[in-house]
């Protein structure tokens, strides 16, 4: 007895052979071109906005309305610039992204750092200048007062305020300074002889003149702190028919000789110029 296996044509073959093909590029369409772009958000893109200048909290809700992410990368500091601003932004303006991309910010911190104040007081005015911009200080008044020292900075003040060296102060707050000015006219000595030490000192300053060495003596004739020599003198002359005093110049030096206690040098004619003799 003889069997025969039924056996399917080749054309057959060849239809079934199509049809699983097609089942497969079927769903691989599906899955490429339905399926994934659905979950990758294919074709679809974001641009990213310009932020520069916006408040953090402005930029955060601006970023979120978007479907993007915002990071704070770095925080720096920038004269006249509101705390907590963007300053720069990466991707920059108008880059397209894919939703949920993260925009890194750079912000300004929330409180300027604190510098020690450099060594300003008797730098010409250029180098002062240039020292302080390096530090991230503004410039706020100049002024200039007659002095020796013409073109150096003789004060630092903040809110009428003068300052000392390693103050620690706000960077990029305004400094303002006082600069020496030319000195085009003398005056009168004042005449300092009689009075106490601190009255004469603050004749002195006054003046603005300096106060130069102070040395003190024993004299029994006046009271402990009384003036009783000075140099330059206030020395009257006649000039031309006038009766004028000795000239003395802004920022000059003044020396006192003052009464100390009993235990102090006497002192000795030959110590003094001959112009600091009385009258």
């Amino acid at each position: 007895m003889k069997i025969r296996l039924q056996t399917n044509a080749w054309w057959q073959v060849l239809l079934h052979v199509i049809f699983m093909a097609s089942i497969v590029l079927g769903g691989m369409a599906l899955f490429f071109f339905v399926y994934l772009p659905t979950k990758t958000n294919h074709g679809e893109s974001l641009t990213v906005p310009d932020l520069k200048g916006m408040t953090l909290s402005e930029a955060q809700a601006y970023l979120e309305e978007r479907g993007l992410q915002l990071i704070v990368k770095d925080s720096v500091f920038k004269p006249n610039t509101p705390a907590q601003v963007v300053l720069d932004q990466n991707p920059p303006p108008s880059v397209q992204v894919k939703e949920e991309r993260k925009i890194y910010l750079t912000i300004t911190p929330q409180e300027a750092p604190t510098i020690p104040l450099p060594r300003l007081v008797g730098l010409g005015f250029e180098t002062a200048k240039n020292k302080l911009q390096k530090e991230g200080f503004l410039f706020g008044n100049i002024t200039y007062e007659p002095h020796l020292e013409e073109n150096n900075v003789l004060k630092v003040t903040y809110n009428g305020e003068t300052l000392t060296q390693g103050t620690l102060l706000p960077q990029g707050i305004r400094l303002d300074l006082v600069i020496g000015g030319s000195i085009e006219e003398s005056f009168d000595v004042p005449k300092l002889v009689g009075l106490t030490q601190e009255e004469a000192e603050a004749v002195i300053h006054a003046s603005e003149l300096e106060v130069g060495v102070i040395k003190y003596i024993f004299d029994q004739e006046e009271p402990l702190g009384t003036v009783i020599r000075q140099y330059p003198v206030a020395r009257k002359e006649i000039v031309a028919g006038k009766l004028q005093n000795a000239q003395i110049k802004v920022g000059e030096l003044v020396d006192l000789w003052v009464v100390g206690n009993p235990e102090a040098a006497p002192i000795l004619e030959e110590e003094l110029p001959n112009d600091t003799l009385p009258d």
